[in-house]
């Protein structure tokens, strides 16, 4: 059964109501393996983990590939040092695509579902390896893995990413929606959102996927950032807005202030989100427990 709540077409599901009522707004979060994947990086990792999940009791928590292709062994090493730490998190690996052959992809999910029982993977193109051109590997889309994993193992959640301001290398807004169709029709079973920081964004990005017909889980994606500077190159080579009004709140403050004020405009985009009825909230951390606890004190999402 789904429920449909009315504005912008939001989705939201059975297991988000209890007795006619809004639950708990359900949190996820990502992290990155460490840069040294050692046993102390790999600690640092795992205990940052099992700080949040103790404050936060996140619905997930997914594992990326690093930068540049950074390797799917990070990402397995990473997998199992939190899965030792916190048995019985929904940890969520990213799968990618460029540079890795089928065999090996293959291989992968055998360990993250036959070995290691989890229940939800992360399909994405990836980035290209350090010093690859163009498309490497045996599959050139992020739909064409998805197909993959889905032909694979049939019960298996398979989340995607997707862009309510268009990917960057998308010709058009129109084609990336429709790419972003055929990927849920592939068998993507839910989405987070590329981050954004104006909100009309999302929620026409909502109403044109409604038009589509698109009724899976879309999560969106919160970028926890601190250095302004930083974001702005960042979002630049993501293709995402800085909206004027947060360039001119950020204009004449220095660094500390600005990272302050980065917290208000976060948290206040979270509110919105939650009083129009979003039931879900992942957050990018970039590997700082600080700011999102922080972010979630102030909505009232800890533990008590």
């Amino acid at each position: 059964m789904r429920i449909i709540l009315s504005v912008a077409n939001i989705c939201l599901h059975d297991e988000f109501f209890n007795n006619g009522v809004l639950k708990m707004t359900k949190i996820s979060f990502e992290v990155y393996p460490p840069r040294t994947v050692d046993p102390d990086g790999l600690n640092s990792l795992s205990d940052l983990v099992r700080v949040l999940r103790l404050a936060l009791n996140p619905e997930f928590v997914s594992v990326t590939c690093g930068a540049g292709g950074f390797g799917s062994l990070a990402t397995t090493e990473s997998v199992d040092a939190i899965l030792k730490i916190c048995p019985g998190l929904q940890v969520v690996p990213h799968m990618v695509c460029n540079g890795r052959s089928v065999a090996d992809i293959r291989n992968h999910l055998d360990y993250y579902i036959g070995q290691r029982g989890l229940s939800r993977v992360l399909a994405l193109r990836g980035d290209n390896p350090s010093g690859v051109l163009g498309s490497g590997g045996e599959l050139a889309y992020a739909i064409r893995l998805v197909e993959l994993v889905r032909q694979t193992y049939t019960d298996l959640d398979i989340g995607a990413a997707c862009y309510p301001e268009k990917h960057v290398q998308a010709d058009s807004l129109r084609s990336d929606r429709t790419y972003f169709y055929e990927k849920v029709q592939a068998g993507v079973s839910y989405a987070i959102t590329q981050y954004f920081f104006g909100l009309d964004s999302y929620f026409w990005f909502l109403d044109d996927c409604g038009k589509l017909g698109i009724d899976i889980p879309i999560l969106p994606g919160i970028m926890l950032f601190s250095d302004f500077e930083k974001m702005r190159r960042m979002a630049k080579i993501h293709g995402v807005d800085i909206p004027r009004w947060l360039s001119a709140r950020m204009e004449g403050y220095d660094p500390e202030d600005q990272a302050k004020i980065a917290l208000d405009v976060v948290t206040n985009m979270c509110r919105v989100l939650i009083d129009r009825g979003v039931p879900y909230l992942h957050f990018f951390i970039m590997n700082n427990k600080n700011r999102v606890l922080d972010v979630c004190g102030r909505l009232g999402l800890t533990r008590e």
